[in-house]
């Protein structure tokens, strides 16, 4: 219900693009490159053939330090984050890639597009219907079907293309972009927390096990690739730890100003839960995040 409601506040009739400014990209290349990402990441790459992934790179205590989207283009892996973890995402991985040979190079603004299209209009696409994190390349661009919701199907679209690509005759591909509706990057976060994603940021760095913000059933968590940092804790929470103590939840904020907006990492009014990702609703008297809540076990008898 809540999910439906925030749809309708957006009033987004049409297939709507916003422009990615503030997300970032790391492209890591070398032929080091898939065995350096296996023994950081907690997603498998080896099954990135056409599919992208949510994945962490966690400290040695199993701490989320950086969220990725992570894709594959010929030889090359693209890790994608809010703009402003760049500098400290690339700092982790440059500690450990100073014994591997593999080059880590930052694209501070992505260019990308974030697209919501309604369930009933996906026949405007220029392209079949892609499966969820599947991968596309299409007339020079790299096209990703992330998570969405029963109304809406959504795509990140980056201009980034391996060399085996579908040429189209003419560029249809930028000039449907250039038809769909505008979409502000706030309403796109919005639609990010609304599909259940959450993002990683600098104030969160390190703070969340991967398990507390529902990663596993993200699918960011590969439970049967070998060994990579913080691996061992991870694993320890999720077949010896008999409870969780906390979830990813949705949350409505009701703002006393329109400025009096949350950060990731403040705490809830009640105190028990956290902020991970946060966007304002277009009324300005509301927000909508999602949090790190506490879940509330039934006592035994």
């Amino acid at each position: 219900m809540m999910v439906n409601m925030f749809y309708k506040a957006l009033k987004i009739e049409n297939p709507s693009v916003a422009s990615l400014c503030n997300t970032g990209l790391i492209r890591v290349s070398g032929i080091g490159a898939a065995a350096f990402l296996q023994g950081q990441l907690t997603c498998d790459m080896t099954k990135l053939a056409n599919i992208s992934s949510l994945a962490a790179h966690c400290n040695t205590k199993g701490r989320v330090r950086a969220l990725y989207r992570v894709f594959q283009q010929g030889p090359d892996f693209y890790l994608r984050c809010p703009n402003i973890l760049l500098d400290k995402a690339l700092s982790f991985l440059a500690f450990y890639a100073r014994f591997s040979k593999v080059n880590l190079t930052p694209i501070n603004h992505s260019l990308g597009f974030g697209i919501l299209v309604p369930i009933d209009e996906v026949q405007t696409l220029p392209f079949a219907p892609l499966q969820i994190n599947e991968v596309y390349n299409i007339d020079d661009y790299t096209v990703i079907r992330v998570p969405g919701t029963a109304e809406w199907n959504r795509y990140e679209i980056y201009p980034i293309s391996k060399t085996n690509i579908e040429h189209l005759d003419t560029n249809i591909m930028s000039n449907w972009l250039s038809s769909l509706s505008p979409l502000s990057e706030n309403q796109w976060d919005l639609s990010n927390i609304l599909s259940g994603i959450p993002d990683i940021f600098p104030e969160t760095s390190e703070q969340f096990l991967p398990h507390d913000i529902s990663l596993p059933e993200l699918g960011a968590i590969d439970f049967n690739k070998g060994c990579y940092i913080g691996q061992e804790i991870i694993a320890r929470m999720e077949y010896r730890s008999k409870q969780r103590k906390y979830r990813l939840a949705l949350t409505e904020i009701v703002l006393n100003s329109p400025k009096a907006i949350p950060k990731p990492g403040d705490r809830s009014a009640d105190g028990l839960s956290i902020f991970v990702s946060v966007a304002q609703c277009p009324d300005h008297l509301s927000a909508v995040a999602l949090a790190q809540t506490p879940v509330v076990h039934e006592s035994r008898t």
